[in-house]
């Protein structure tokens, strides 16, 4: 298939349509491509479904007549005759699997379970392989993710005050055995991050805007940092002066809104591990009079309403690459990453 570009000079839009799946028009002329269904559609790669167990299981077998297998690019890869994939619906379950010998392989993203779920006797056994891997790409970022079509995070002050509450040093020290450094930039780890200090580069292409940017587009950036003692009543006292200028106060033990309404939210959560993350999160919000609650959903619902941005404030990691529209198409479907790239509102927390 060959494509055509009516525009030159855009180095990515190749890449962008890259990451298109090409489907075959014959195969699906006389089905519904809308439906949702366990139809196995036609593929051209280097494996094929062999089986599936749908919600828990799916095997993929070599295609021995692999139209690419000689090709420069593929050499070495595609070694396995067989892999298979299971799944399951709650992490810890996962993990405890894993280390009866269930599955093989594991990435782990908990800095909990790195820190203390490895034990000793099953390292030292041989049964299980540890390793860190540098991988020296972008590091992407782990993060809150405020919903922006919520009438009550349009204002930027409210969310960050929301965002000096969550004190990221304690939660390194306390619960992520200090397994995490906080990044500044969307970008961190590529020529791409945000410095301190804006390059001359940048002002020659910000100066004539100037007038219609805010003043901290041209100030060092950096997020709030704490002691690590638990100690947050600094940003607590700047949180209710942000709030105050979008419109709040501090009443009764309450953030309310001029209609005497309390400000609340709800984290909306796919893992049950992520909750002792967000409880202390809360307290802090709460000592300011901001009432938040934690809805705790499947994958497949969460993912829902990802889609439906029915959420106020969800947890999300999304990996990055060193060209931004296409770490933008890296969430979901590539309906659902275009509305999330340009709607959801990005408060970022930490990263590997």
């Amino acid at each position: 298939m060959t494509f055509y570009f009516s525009e030159s000079g855009n180095r990515e839009l190749p890449l962008i349509v890259g990451q298109i799946p090409i489907f075959s028009e014959a195969f699906w002329k006389d089905k519904d491509f809308a439906k949702s269904d366990l139809i196995q559609p036609l593929g051209s790669g280097p494996y094929k479904v062999a089986s599936f167990d749908a919600g828990k299981r799916i095997t993929y077998q070599r295609v021995n007549d692999y139209w690419a297998k000689d090709l420069p690019v593929n050499k070495g890869a595609h070694n396995f005759d067989f892999m298979v994939y299971d799944y399951y619906r709650d992490a810890s379950v996962a993990f405890e699997a894993f280390k009866s010998g269930a599955f093989d392989y594991r990435l782990e993203s908990s800095a909990k379970r790195w820190a203390t779920g490895y034990s000793a006797d099953l390292i030292q056994s041989g049964k299980i392989i540890t390793s860190k891997i540098s991988d020296k790409t972008p590091q992407g970022m782990q993060g809150f993710w405020f919903n922006l079509r919520k009438d009550k995070f349009k204002d930027k002050n409210v969310r960050e005050a929301i965002t000096l509450l969550f004190d990221f040093e304690w939660a390194n020290k306390t619960l992520f055995y200090d397994s995490y450094t906080r990044i500044n930039s969307f970008y961190s780890g590529s020529e791409l991050a945000t410095e301190n200090i804006i390059s001359e580069a940048e002002k020659e292409i910000l100066i004539p805007y100037k007038a219609q940017l805010s003043n901290r587009v041209f100030q060092p950036f950096s997020l709030p940092k704490t002691n690590a003692d638990g100690n947050v009543r600094q940003q607590m006292r700047q949180a209710v002066e942000l709030f105050s200028k979008a419109g709040y106060q501090l009443k009764d033990s309450k953030m309310q809104d001029k209609n005497g309404q309390q400000f609340e939210f709800e984290f909306l959560l796919y893992s049950k591990d992520f909750e002792r993350i967000v409880h202390p999160f809360r307290q802090n919000l709460q000592r300011i009079g901001i009432k938040t609650s934690i809805r705790l959903v499947d994958v497949s619902q969460f993912i829902n309403r990802l889609n439906e941005f029915d959420f106020d404030l969800v947890s999300l990691r999304k990996g990055q690459s060193i060209s931004p529209v296409m770490s933008n198409l890296a969430i979901g479907d590539v309906k659902a990453r275009w509305k999330l790239a340009h709607q959801i509102g990005r408060s970022v927390l930490s990263s590997h």
